[in-house]
């Protein structure tokens, strides 16, 4: 599982989204090898932050579906590498 943890209204997170998320060759890929995920924290409702917790946002986890354990490190935020790192990851 590819899962994401974003905030409501975080730029950096819309940006990782439109930006790296939704290029043609990342969706083609993340929808052949995952089952993608998108949790949203929101102060006022339950988080599961026992599972994924982060404070960070974006923040991208891979997870194996089995055991919900982590099979990579998370990649938190979003930079100019961020790209580069989920391409690296997916075997683009």
């Amino acid at each position: 599982m590819m899962v994401l943890a974003v905030e409501p209204q975080c730029p950096r997170c819309n940006a990782l989204i439109r930006g790296v998320l939704s290029a043609p060759e990342v969706v083609h890929r993340v929808n052949r090898r995952f089952v993608s995920v998108i949790v949203t924290h929101d102060r006022w409702r339950h988080y599961p932050s026992e599972l994924y917790f982060t404070t960070h946002f974006p923040t991208l986890f891979w997870v194996d579906p089995r055991d919900e354990r982590m099979v990579r490190p998370p990649l938190y935020g979003y930079t100019d590498r961020t790209e580069r790192l989920v391409k690296k990851v997916l075997g683009l």
